[in-house]
């Protein structure tokens, strides 16, 4: 045997620390003696002083001098190789990127490639180590479909780390994804898993998640709204079903006008440009889009609802009704089909608002009292409740004020839904329950909250019940938030004001009530982190959209 008895156990031990299985015995191999080996991996000596880890496909990873005499120094120089090797060992032999990442929470500017792999084992083992040898890698990690890897952003930029791989991809005919860079480690969580749907999307050589992203979110928001049987008006703002309706009927272009609007951020000069009419047409068509729907497009937060609104109906099925209410308790349906005080039959496809107000910390005899104040012969309203919510339906233009004024008086938050046709009745259950939770979870005041100014947070609410959203978070949003972690900054929070303004540096700084200056000078250094100057007009509206979901799942940015 070529290596002592005292060396071996000393790798033995090594081995059974890091992978937490015995070694198996010292045996006589070709070239060396196997230390340990399970059919993944092994690791050899070779000579009578060297050790060598080796794949399965024979290739060398790493290799570690050590020494074969067995005194004090020769331990200390095999203690101090087996810490290296270790080290090495646990980016090598299969360690998930998230459970690396949790053990380097320092680590920075951290990339993700995956690979899948090419259906040849010996074109997968070299294009495997000529990507190790390109990139800086920090971490590996191999399954079936394919190999991940972890690296650090080298000094010449992830553009050009993309490129040397890149090459090398297209070379082996193999497809890859890439996600990154991330400032902090605890970012890169889940980079896995943006690189894989990167690697699965169409396209040949490396793919940038960014360039998927926005695809693959209405791929799994379309599944699951069918899975769910809720249709695309559940989640559009009112104002663009009425605008579209009108549209319909007077063939008039409105929404055609509006979204050429916000998508080209509001300038009426590059919005007439991209649907070819008059930059005065374009603003007098906005104007009337005020006018008749009673929206004000100065609000860089109903500009955003209407905008996002405008992508449900594009990417989900507009026509599909879904389910209909004849799912829900019969008792509390022909309640709320009472709203209107009319036959049921006639009552079916009229417009009506539900109205969610909370009495789980009610005791019976204040619940019922409510109940009478709420159902005042002067109001046209039908209610239903269960053990913690009242529901309350009336007719879309009913007033109220009275309402407003019980719930002030009884100090009890109020959701209002967007008009639907009672047919939709049960889904408006399900959603405003959620938007319920949600609006108590940070406040308690009495008043009433209508849903059209938060249609995006609701569809949000609803997807993160059955998907991960942390994958269609931008990386470009990720970056800035993690330096103002880092640094204790406020360069989100200024972009954040850019963004919801569309790039009205004047309007986001009188919101902010910072100097212009200031403010154009922190967005300046937030695009300078995100690589992206001017915004695309996409990658703003996606900005936005990540910014939504770290607000709904309760991430401070201010």
């Amino acid at each position: 045997m070529l290596m002592n008895e005292d060396l071996a156990k000393a790798f033995a031990a090594a081995i059974k620390r890091q992978l937490g299985v015995e070694a198996s015995p010292c045996r006589d191999i070709p070239g060396g003696a196997a230390i340990y080996s399970d059919g993944d991996a092994a690791i050899y000596a070779i000579g009578c002083d060297a050790l060598a880890v080796l794949h399965p496909c024979g290739v060398s990873l790493a290799a570690a001098r050590i020494l074969a005499k067995p005194d004090e120094r020769a331990f200390r120089a095999v203690r101090a190789a087996l810490k290296e090797l270790e080290e090495y060992i646990s980016g090598l032999l299969g360690i998930h990127p998230d459970i690396y990442l949790a053990g380097h929470e320092d680590d920075r500017d951290i990339c993700c490639i995956y690979c899948l792999a090419p259906e040849k084992p010996e074109v997968r083992d070299s294009l495997f180590n000529a990507l190790m040898d390109a990139l800086p890698v920090c971490s590996y990690y191999r399954e079936e479909g394919g190999d991940a890897m972890l690296f650090r952003e080298s000094g010449e930029g992830l553009r050009e780390d993309a490129r040397r791989a890149a090459a090398i991809i297209e070379a082996h005919c193999a497809r890859a994804g890439l996600c990154g860079p991330y400032e902090r480690a605890i970012s890169a969580r889940g980079c896995l898993t943006k690189a894989w749907r990167a690697a699965k999307a169409e396209g040949a050589g490396v793919l940038p998640f960014g360039e998927c992203r926005y695809g693959e979110f209405w791929r799994d928001a379309s599944r699951v709204m069918a899975n769910e049987r809720f249709c695309a008006r559940d989640f559009c703002h009112e104002a663009l079903w009425r605008m579209r309706e009108y549209d319909i009927s007077r063939g008039t272009e409105y929404v055609k006008s509006l979204r050429a609007y916000l998508d080209s951020g509001r300038s009426p000069r590059k919005a007439a440009d991209l649907i070819g009419v008059h930059r005065n047409t374009m603003a007098y068509r906005m104007r009337r889009v005020e006018e008749l729907f009673g929206v004000s497009l100065d609000d860089g937060e109903i500009c955003f609802e209407l905008q996002f609104s405008m992508r449900v109906v594009e990417f989900l099925d507009a026509t599909d009704e879904g389910e209909s209410s004849a799912f829900f308790a019969p008792l509390a349906q022909r309640a709320m089909w009472a709203v209107l005080r009319g036959e049921p039959c006639k009552a079916r496809k009229a417009d009506a608002r539900l109205i969610l107000i909370p009495v789980d910390d009610m005791d019976d005899s204040r619940r019922n009292a409510l109940l009478v104040k709420l159902l005042s012969p002067d109001e046209p309203r039908a209610a239903a409740f269960d053990d913690d919510i009242i529901y309350i339906a009336q007719s879309v233009d009913a007033d109220t004020r009275a309402l407003k004024g019980i719930l002030r008086d009884e100090g009890l938050p109020g959701v209002v839904s967007q008009p639907f046709s009672l047919e939709r009745l049960h889904c408006q259950m399900r959603i405003m329950r959620l938007f319920m939770r949600y609006v108590r979870s940070f406040s308690g005041a009495g008043g009433l909250i209508w849903a059209n100014g938060a249609c995006s947070t609701i569809f949000y609410l609803m997807l993160q019940q059955k998907v991960d959203l942390a994958p269609f978070c931008c990386d470009e949003v990720l970056r800035v938030t993690d330096v103002d972690y880092l640094k204790g900054s406020t360069l989100s929070a200024s972009l954040y004001a850019y963004l919801t303004h569309y790039t009205d540096i004047k309007g986001a700084a009188n919101e902010k009530r910072v100097h212009r200056n200031t403010l154009d000078y922190q967005v300046k250094k937030a695009l300078a982190l995100i690589g992206e100057e001017p915004l695309d007009d996409l990658i703003r509206f996606e900005m936005l959209c990540t910014y939504r979901i770290l607000l709904t799942t309760g991430y401070s940015i201010l």
